[in-house]
């Protein structure tokens, strides 16, 4: 069913690929990376790899409809000594690049391991990061989970939202802390499909 699903989408995006996507230029953000390897699972997986593999596959179907993209890394590293100086390093590039938006891609973790759904946060002032985690949202819902009860949601403390120069947004794809969403974030089927939604959100956003 899904893969059908995914067909059916395609194809109906296809036509919006021309307009919304061709011209744009995306920053995507895969989370931590070197000396920081974020949250890691009770079966050792680590949240910077898992992010890593989803923003390659994030940026080769971005790339397939005819955006610009650049990567804040695409290897193991970090971006500053520091978290200070990483987290401003990542947050400089939209603006530097002179991009129309940023996606940053992480793992979540709660102390209840039952807690599970894919979240896109945004900075609580930001019109058009609100429509963006919105549509990716959406997205999440329709096509990678349609049990997800999570919304997009305003953010007043993340760094690389508050500092970022365009419309930027949070995935957390999901919890590292159950045991059942973590095996599936390891696994290069789900990861696609999860690259695959944030895509049509972004399709989504740049069509409106």
């Amino acid at each position: 069913m899904k893969s059908l699903k995914m067909g059916l989408l395609t194809t109906a995006v296809c036509a919006l690929v021309a307009m919304s996507a061709g011209q744009k230029i995306v920053v995507i953000d895969a989370g931590h990376g070197g000396w920081d390897p974020g949250k890691v699972s009770s079966q050792n997986h680590e949240e910077a790899e898992i992010n890593l593999a989803i923003a390659g596959l994030l940026q080769t179907y971005l790339e397939g409809a005819g955006a610009t993209v650049f990567t804040t890394r695409a290897d193991d590293v970090a971006l500053g000594d520091t978290k200070q100086t990483d987290l401003r390093a990542r947050s400089n590039m939209p603006g530097d690049m002179q991009a129309d938006l940023l996606v940053s891609i992480h793992q979540n973790a709660f102390n209840k391991a039952s807690v599970r759904g894919a979240q896109t946060f945004y900075y609580e002032s930001s019109e058009e990061s609100q429509k963006l985690a919105e549509a990716i949202q959406a997205q999440i819902k329709n096509f990678l989970d349609e049990e997800n009860r999570m919304e997009a949601k305003a953010n007043t403390s993340y760094y690389l939202l508050k500092q970022s120069s365009t419309p930027a947004v949070i995935v957390e794809c999901g919890f590292l802390t159950n045991h059942d969403e973590m095996m599936k974030l390891a696994s290069e089927d789900y990861q696609q499909k999860v690259a695959w939604s944030i895509y049509l959100g972004i399709l989504d956003y740049f069509a409106r």
